[in-house]
């Protein structure tokens, strides 16, 4: 019987560690998402510390001055650092351009060496982990108040692709309405 209790500790450990909710080390400002729950993210949850301290301010201030005119502000400034593909290094979603409707473009962007993965719209970004392999990026776009459309993105061929497109009835879009600009909704 006490023959078994390192192996069922370690598999308990195991299984408490694979099924842990999102979590963020605030001094790296990495988040990583579980398996089963998808990480909400917001226009709200972008820090600059987190862009001044991951060294890719200047890339991402050059993609953003390309799409100066298709927003109301052009950002660039910062990010949401995210391990997006189990590697242990983050990734960076930034909002480069946002319109008045809380609608932005986001850069998708890996470093070494810095380079984009997609560029990816909408007001609310939920990203879904897989145990292997890269995240599927969904985002909502916010039409009106009752309405919106998901939009999901794949990672395909060394970038994120767009996958599907569906529109939203109004008791769905009210849960990502509520997330709209605000940071308790935020990891």
């Amino acid at each position: 019987m006490t023959r078994n209790l390192p192996v069922r500790r370690v598999i308990w450990t195991l299984l408490i560690t694979w099924s842990m909710p999102a979590l963020w080390e605030r001094g790296q400002g990495l988040i990583a998402a579980s398996i089963k729950d998808p990480l909400r993210l917001n226009f709200a949850c972008a820090s600059q510390g987190v862009m001044a301290d991951s060294g890719i301010q200047a890339f991402t201030r050059g993609l953003a001055s390309r799409l100066d005119d298709k927003g109301v502000r052009v950002w660039g400034d910062r990010a949401v650092a995210v391990d997006l593909n189990h590697d242990s290094l983050p990734e960076y979603l930034a909002p480069l351009s946002c319109g008045a409707t809380c609608n932005c473009t986001w850069a998708v962007i890996a470093k070494g060496p810095t380079r984009t993965l997609g560029l990816v719209d909408g007001c609310v970004v939920d990203l879904s982990l897989a145990r292997r392999g890269w995240a599927e990026v969904t985002t909502y776009t916010h039409l009106s108040s009752s309405e919106g459309t998901l939009t999901t993105y794949a990672y395909k061929d060394g970038g994120y692709r767009k996958k599907a497109v569906a529109t939203l009835k109004p008791h769905v879009a009210e849960s990502y309405e509520r997330c709209k600009d605000n940071k308790t909704c935020c990891p």
